[in-house]
């Protein structure tokens, strides 16, 4: 199984003023066009506005790793690139890991232009923090 939940805070590069509008826009635009590519069948990847701040929600459970974790990162890519001021947080677990962590949560956290990963010490070991 695969299980991915996410959220990502949607932002301007930092060398852009909050106040431009137009290069917020130009991201959100892409955002959305790479969004409506990924064309998914199943899972939640949406970008929404709450407060009037475009925010991505992201879920997907699985039998196993798809496609669709791989547009997740390419994503993430897009907006370190292009995007440098948003962030956000992605958990996942995957009980088929080939690097060894098939008992733990991963978190990727995605914060001035880049994405790190950390064992999740909340729900880590999932075995016996979650499961018996």
């Amino acid at each position: 199984m695969l299980e991915l939940h996410g959220w990502i805070t949607v932002r301007e590069p930092y060398e852009y003023d909050d106040d431009d509008d137009d290069v917020l826009d130009d991201i959100v635009k892409n955002v959305e066009l790479m969004i409506q590519g990924f064309n998914w069948g199943s899972g939640i990847l949406q970008l929404n506005y709450f407060n009037g701040i475009p925010t991505i929600t992201i879920a997907i459970q699985s039998n196993r790793k798809t496609s669709e974790v791989s547009d997740v990162f390419e994503l993430c890519e897009y907006l370190k690139i292009n995007a440098s001021g948003s962030y956000g947080l992605i958990y996942m677990h995957d009980d088929e890991d080939l690097e060894g962590n098939q008992n733990n949560f991963i978190a990727y956290i995605l914060a001035r232009g880049e994405l790190r990963q950390e064992i999740d010490t909340y729900l880590s070991p999932c075995i016996p923090r979650i499961e018996k």
